[in-house]
């Protein structure tokens, strides 16, 4: 399970998205990290740096 938090201040927009703590089951069980979003150019890039323990 995936966590949004979004916000604008200033006009200045922050995202985070992370795994939610013990959200993962069968293999993904132990799996945390975070997922980035880049936009360039109007499109939207997606990376997720995870750690599965």
């Amino acid at each position: 399970m995936l966590m949004h938090t979004g916000e604008m201040n200033c006009g200045q927009p922050t995202l985070t998205v992370q795994v939610v703590p013990d959200s993962g089951t069968g293999g993904l069980t132990g799996l945390s990290g975070q997922l980035s979003v880049d936009i360039r150019d109007g499109r939207h890039f997606s990376e997720l740096a995870y750690e599965l323990t």
